[in-house]
């Protein structure tokens, strides 16, 4: 009663809210019974399933462990030994692994525990089989190598023994043939005392050499039975038999008439009774195959026990598992029982509701009224309707009629809605335009951001350019800045071995501090862009450990003298003298480290240590009680071009050292740290793994020049032409300067040159391409091997690489920019010495003419015409001033009676006199240096010294005009 009196309204919010509630139930019951389910199926997948799975694997693993000790046991060699061991440990632990897995809800706690026991105990059981095993192949290779040894010698043996026995049937049947001689001679007597030497001495000494030869073929059987025997008891007494028959075979040895023959069986003898040890060897093998055998009992009686824990633990998990499913089908069952009977009673209310509510007092009515509306639209204003009830749709129908009467006033509305619709169709094709005008603008926008991602691309491409040119920048400026550099100290070495005052002595030293300091500098520089080019090469070489560090100090102590600083070295008794590394490099850091400790510690000490850690890796600390250095600081101490606040501006340096030294030390294998406190010192460190190397024996040389030779300088820069031609001058050599390739090639084809040196980078070609040409030059000439002319590169660019290629194109040696006096000269003496120079060749070549001539005039024209005048007074002068200072240096020597100096001196003024023609001089020269006192020879012709010099001069300046 109360649902027919209420609204449609009411009416279906009944009839949805009945059907919601029904839906509801259904989803609350289907939820409640699809968890039950969930639940237990997660209890079946995550527990009981799996559990059983790993329960299996378990078992499985444990069939697989007892196949692969099996195999181990049987293995015949000790790869096979090692690749079962390895199957066996991945088995076992992945066992182990499943054990853990199984988990302790699925299984009882206890059970697990014994079955990791059982597990450790045979993991136990077979690490002792595995060693069992492993000695069993060595014994057996051990005693397969004793056994092949004492067969070779029993052979050995045995074959002098047949060869005795044969060596006296021979001599039996010889007397046996003389008896029968004598006998056919008549010579009774004799043909009895040659039978009676015959019975007691021949057949008697047979028969003691048939038992030698029985007992060594005894010897070589029972060796051979060594091999396979494996009763103890039958060893023993196959031992007893062999030291018995040694002991008979050494007495009947001495039977043997040959004394080399002897002397070889006893000795054989003896190295078969050196090697019964075998016995021995062969009764530890029997004892570890029986230890093998009990052990491999142990496991199988294990492995047993194993199988019924695991046996016991598929059960259980069967069981689980069953029981987990079983869970499954009853809940299931359950469910859905509850939704069959849940659906059947929602559909009848359903269908009630429907029928009542929805049809009859809704769709019914709604379909009649909706007839009338559609009467009313197509213009049929007289229809009937009736109306019942005083719900939503009465109200309708009282509309319609409304609607009705109301017609005329619809058709005005409808023409409105068309005008209301054509402006809106206007409207929306604005809109669209403007859709189209925002997709364009979007585009642009597109393209605008595609452009900008690019040029991000390009400029980060264009930035890692920048980076890679940065190290070829840092190179080509190390070579650019080189060139000068060979310049300045080089014209500072001119100058200080010209014999200067102690003042300008003094200037040049602070030109000589100041360019070693900027060259270090940029060899930093350069060592830093061979690192970032990924040039760093290591090469390792033997070299001894203590003379590298007692080096490195010796260089520091003069810095630390200099500052009033304590420099001392120790290094632990442990470390051996030899190893196998990088010196170079390693001294190069160990150089770095103690040179930043001298420079930031301003008084106190420096300490060097060295010591050994495990594994070869040798620990080298620097020590010092400096300004120390804050924690923000070590941040970045490592980073190039850094340095700590406290030597920012007073210390210097580049801050490439740190970071270098870091890059060497992890190219060869190790690291380098830092500890330190402000105020309170640093320590640094690093640790590098090095080999034991073989023992190295320290070289002491000093390089004298002994040779005068003739030098081609092929070198376009003016102040290192001056610079090398002063050096090379002051050796006593003759120069001969070519400013470019065109030059060079010219004086090659007009001249021979006892020695070239060739700059690389020359105005109108490369070095490598000069040198092809003056190869050429020198080929046509068809000359032996020692009169060729070696040529030596001369370069600013040091890269290992860029030295290869010199050598590789054909260069006898290479010399760095600057160029060092030491090793031009160490250079051109390796390379000359002991060939024949043009220069001696002069020098003889004049030789007939008369010793009180002064000079030579030709040898100054000839120059003249190849150097010029101007060029000729330059070297005139430099021949003035060197003269003269060696004459003071000769005087001085001569006060200090210091006889090798004076000879070094009158060998280096006999060197500038013959390249210059001067043959008195020459002469008087080579006296004092040929002498055995030169002190006294240069006394004594001290005057006569003086006056060829002055002689000279005055003659070279008449020559010279």
């Amino acid at each position: 009663m109360l649902l027919a009196k209420a609204s449609i309204g009411r009416k279906l919010l009944f009839a949805f809210l009945a059907m919601a509630l029904l839906v509801l139930m259904s989803s609350f019951i289907g939820v409640f019974g699809f968890s039950s389910v969930a639940k237990t199926e997660r209890n079946v997948v995550n527990s009981a399933i799996p559990s059983m799975i790993e329960a299996r694997q378990v078992a499985e693993l444990s069939s697989r462990i007892i196949s692969s000790v099996q195999t181990l046991s049987n293995s015949k060699t000790e790869h096979q030994r090692q690749q079962s061991g390895k199957v066996l440990f991945d088995q076992l632990s992945a066992l182990l692994t499943h054990i853990k897995q199984l988990g302790s809800d699925s299984f009882d706690s206890k059970l697990l525990s014994t079955l990791e026991s059982d597990v450790q105990k045979i993991i136990d059981t077979l690490g002792k089989l595995g060693i069992g095993v492993e000695r069993k192949l060595f014994l057996e290779k051990d005693i397969a190598s004793r056994t092949e040894e004492m067969r070779n010698l029993a052979m050995e043996l045995e074959q002098l023994t047949r060869t005795q026995v044969s060596n006296t049937s021979t001599i039996a049947v010889a007397n046996v043939t003389h008896i029968y001689d004598l006998l056919a001679n008549k010579k009774i007597d004799k043909a009895y005392q040659a039978l009676d030497a015959l019975v007691e001495v021949d057949l008697d000494l047979s028969e003691r050499l048939h038992e030698l030869h029985l007992l060594a073929f005894q010897l070589l059987n029972q060796i051979e039975e060594i091999r396979t025997i494996s009763d103890s008891s039958r060893l023993n007494d196959i031992r007893k038999q062999f030291n018995h028959n040694l002991l008979i075979m050494k007495r009947r040895v001495q039977a043997v008439e040959d004394p080399t023959r002897s002397v070889q069986m006893s000795d054989l003898l003896t190295k078969l009774e050196q090697r019964e040890v075998v016995f021995g060897i062969v009764l530890s093998r029997h004892k570890n195959e029986q230890e093998s055998q009990t052990l491999m009992q142990d496991t199988l009686t294990q492995f047993t026990a194993l199988n019924t824990t695991i046996n016991k633990l598929v059960d259980d998990s069967n069981q689980a598992t069953t029981k987990a499913v079983e869970e499954l089908k009853t809940t299931l069952n359950y469910a859905q029982l509850t939704l069959t009977i849940l659906t059947v009673l929602g559909l009848v209310i359903v269908v009630l509701i429907v029928w009542k509510v929805v049809y009859v007092s809704v769709l019914k009515r709604l379909a009649e009224y909706s007839s009338a509306l559609l009467s009313i639209a197509q213009g049929q204003l007289k229809v009937d309707i009736t109306v019942k009830g005083n719900d939503e749709l009465a109200h309708m129908g009282q509309a319609i009629i409304t609607a009705r009467n109301t017609a005329q006033a619809l058709k005005v509305v409808a023409e409105s809605e068309i005008e209301a619709k054509r402006q809106l169709e206007e409207h929306k094709e604005r809109l669209e335009e403007l859709v189209t005008e925002r997709t364009v603008q979007l585009q642009d926008a597109n393209k605008r951001l595609n452009s900008e991602v690019l040029n991000h691309a390009k400029a980060r491409q264009e930035a890692e350019q920048a980076s890679r040119a940065k190290s070829a920048f840092l190179a080509t400026m190390s070579h650019e800045i080189r060139t000068p550099m060979n310049g300045v100290l080089g014209t500072a070495r001119l100058l200080k071995d010209e014999g200067l005052n102690s003042q300008q002595a003094y200037y040049v030293d602070i030109i000589n501090r100041s360019g070693k300091t900027l060259l270090a500098i940029l060899n930093d520089v350069l060592d830093y862009s061979k690192i970032e080019a990924g040039h760093l090469e290591i090469r390792p070489i033997d070299f001894n450990l203590h003379y590298m560090v007692d080096d490195v100090n010796q260089l520091m102590q003069g810095r630390a003298k200099e500052k009033d600083l304590e420099l001392s070295c120790l290094i632990e008794s442990d470390i051996k003298p030899f190893w196998l590394g990088d010196v170079t490099r390693i001294s190069q850091v160990l150089t770095n480290l103690v040179g930043n400790a001298i420079k930031f510690t301003d008084s106190g000490y420096v300490d060097i240590y060295v010591s050994l850690e495990e594994d070869n890796y040798v620990t080298f600390e620097v020590s010092d009680s400096g300004i120390g250095i804050s924690e923000k600081e070590m941040e970045t101490l490592f980073d190039a071009f850094t340095q700590a606040e406290g030597g920012l501006s007073t210390k210097g340096g580049t801050g490439l050292g740190l970071a270098i030294s870091k890059r060497i030390v992890e190219a060869m294998g190790g690291a380098l740290g830092v500890e330190s406190e402000v105020g309170h010192g640093s320590r640094f460190w690093f640790t590098l793994p090095l080999e034991e190397g073989k023992e190295v024996v320290k070289k002491e040389s000093t390089v004298h020049n002994s040779v005068q030779a003739k030098v081609l300088l092929v070198e376009d820069n003016p102040v290192n032409c001056v610079v090398a031609e002063g050096f090379l001058s002051s050796m006593g050599h003759q120069v001969v300067i070519a400013e470019d390739g065109a030059t060079a090639e010219t004086l090659f084809n007009q001249q021979r040159f006892d020695i070239a040196l060739l700059d690389i980078n020359l105005p109108d070609c490369d070095g490598r391409d000069l040198l092809v040409k003056l190869h050429q030059i020198q080929d046509a000439l068809d000359l032996d091997t020692s009169e060729k002319t070696p040529f030596i590169a001369v370069s600013a660019h040091v890269f290992s690489e860029e030295v290869e290629s010199y050598i590789s194109a054909g260069f006898d040696g290479y010399l760095a920019k600057p160029l060092d006096k030491d090793a031009l000269c160490q250079l051109i003496q390796n390379r000359l010495e002991g060939k024949t120079l043009l220069l001696e060749q002069v020098v003889k070549e004049k030789q007939p003419m008369k010793l009180d001539s002064i000079i030579n005039p030709q040898v100054i024209q000839d120059d003249m015409k190849v150097l010029g005048k101007e060029k000729m007074h330059h070297i005139a002068e430099l021949f003035i001033q060197g003269s003269g200072e060696i004459l003071r240096l000769l005087a001085d020597a001569s006060r200090e009676n210091n006889a090798t100096e004076v000879k070094q001196l009158a060998h280096k003024l006999k060197g500038s006199a013959g390249s210059m023609g001067l043959l008195a001089l020459y002469q008087v020269c080579q006296s004092i240096e040929a002498a055995t006192a030169p002190n006294d020879s240069y006394i004594a012709l001290r005057d006569e010294l003086e006056s060829k010099v002055e002689q000279s001069i005055a003659a070279i300046k008449q020559l010279l005009g």
